[in-house]
């Protein structure tokens, strides 16, 4: 999974309606895959939408992958691929998802930019910077790193000071693991 492919995932899993869907699979999974029609009935959306958003779980993030049961289509977690961090990913989700806790990691859609990447990652590794520093370091404007440092305060990944801004790491486990999968 390329920087690019790792932001498009965390746009993707930023949608309420495609993270219910994939929480879906993750609670519902016999061992056998879930069944399209099963996984729209416990989400309440059509199952136009459903076997849409599972396609773009598929295809875009490779965190669950499809197999043809007669006429039914069935849908699991990835377990054995060559892309590590898909399959890191989803085991992390799942476990996220089965252990009951099912809220959304709120740093997804901070993640999804791959400018804002960018200056998290060199605010990370600077621990402390001004803007100034920012701007040098990731070769953007001073109006785009204000724009991913105001973003990066309201989730909960930068605070500012006297001094500049520092890199906060998440105290969320997941968060942690979506924010060192995005660095790589």
């Amino acid at each position: 999974m390329r920087e690019r492919d790792f932001c498009n995932v965390c746009k993707r899993l930023s949608n309420a309606e495609r993270w219910s869907v994939l929480r879906q699979v993750a609670i519902s999974a016999d061992g056998f895959g879930s069944k399209v029609g099963d996984v729209s009935a416990n989400t309440h959306l059509g199952v136009s939408a459903t076997s849409q958003y599972l396609s773009q779980l598929e295809d875009e993030c490779g965190l669950v992958a499809s197999r043809r049961e007669g006429r039914y289509v069935c849908y699991e977690f990835v377990q054995d691929r060559e892309d590590s961090r898909a399959v890191e990913l989803g085991a992390a989700l799942r476990k996220h998802f089965c252990g009951g806790d099912g809220h959304e990691v709120l740093i997804l859609p901070a993640l999804a930019n791959e400018a804002r990447v960018g200056v998290v990652a060199a605010l990370r590794k600077a621990g402390r910077a001004t803007k100034a520093e920012l701007q040098k370091m990731t070769g953007l404007t001073e109006i785009n790193v204000r724009r991913h440092l105001g973003v990066m305060i309201n989730v909960g990944l930068a605070e500012q000071s006297g001094q500049g801004f520092s890199f906060v790491e998440p105290r969320d486990e997941l968060a942690r693991l979506f924010l060192g999968l995005s660095l790589k």
